[in-house]
């Protein structure tokens, strides 16, 4: 029950409804954000002083990284990266719908400003090219970034990163065969 004693939707019903706004460009309002969405965020901040190792998973070939055992709202191929400061990210929409990827960044933008700790502030920067939405507590502490570009020719993606502090410990070197890789930092 909830605090207003009205019954809570079994956990399945958040997760599929959370998946389908996602999906289908869909918007759950800002007061209805599920509060695992938050706490997955919250998990991956809280990951961040120590280079993200509490949500590494396994190893993988691609790009020298982690696959990342919390995924954010939405995310999928959620990865961290080492190296200095380390990073978490999750695509969270890759397809050839701009509208689509439109509303997969406006869903991320307010899932973000909705589980944000107290204290920290949001500024948004278009450059014709991409949109990018940064949040930030201080200038010490990690930062999210939620982008929305096109990838290749009609390819639209839009990621969520988390950005370790600078002096993250234990983040680990990064190192990738071959250059930086397709996926490396925007």
């Amino acid at each position: 029950m909830t605090a207003a004693g009205e019954p809570r939707p079994p956990a399945a019903f958040v997760r599929i409804g959370a998946a389908a706004a996602l999906a289908f460009g869909l918007a759950w309002p800002a007061a209805a954000t599920p509060p695992r969405a938050c706490a997955a965020l919250r998990a991956v901040l809280a990951a961040a002083p120590r280079g993200f190792r509490a949500v590494r998973g396994g190893r993988t070939a691609r790009f020298g990284a982690w696959e990342a055992t919390v995924a954010v709202a939405g995310g999928r191929d959620c990865l961290v990266f080492g190296g200095v400061p380390a990073a978490y990210t999750c695509d969270l929409y890759v397809g050839d719908r701009e509208t689509d990827a439109d509303a997969a960044y406006a869903q991320a933008v307010a899932l973000v400003r909705r589980c944000l700790p107290a204290g920290w502030r949001m500024s948004e920067r278009a450059d014709g090219v991409r949109t990018r939405t940064t949040a930030a507590g201080s200038a010490t502490g990690p930062s999210i970034r939620v982008i929305s570009g096109i990838a290749i020719g009609d390819a639209y993606l839009v990621d969520l990163w988390v950005d370790a502090p600078d002096a993250a410990v234990g983040a680990g070197p990064l190192r990738v065969r071959g250059g930086a890789g397709a996926r490396g930092r925007r």
